[in-house]
């Protein structure tokens, strides 16, 4: 998969700014969290993802696996105007 260069992908939750992921959630209508129990939430999770361009937070998710046969995504937010109809949406693929 290609991704423009300003794009990265961070697999820990090291140095995640939690009100940015705030933010994010509240841009996509999945806002009223708090942001103790989000970074908990992530942080005991068995897989996160964030993406980010540049500076600006552009995706995250979380997810939590057996190991072996199951897992489930918990939270999937992407910025709005990068999940429009119609547009290529690297986070979903």
């Amino acid at each position: 998969m290609n991704y423009p260069d300003t794009v990265h992908f961070q697999f820990d939750s090291q140095g995640v700014d939690w009100q940015l992921l705030l933010r994010l959630f509240k841009a996509t209508n999945m806002g009223g969290r708090k942001c103790d129990k989000v970074r908990r939430a992530f942080e005991k999770s068995t897989l996160v993802c964030f993406a980010k361009d540049g500076l600006q937070l552009i995706a995250a998710g979380q997810a939590l696996t057996d190991g072996e046969y199951h897992a489930t995504i918990y939270h999937l937010v992407v910025r709005p105007e990068l999940s429009a109809p119609g547009r290529r949406n690297p986070a979903h693929e």
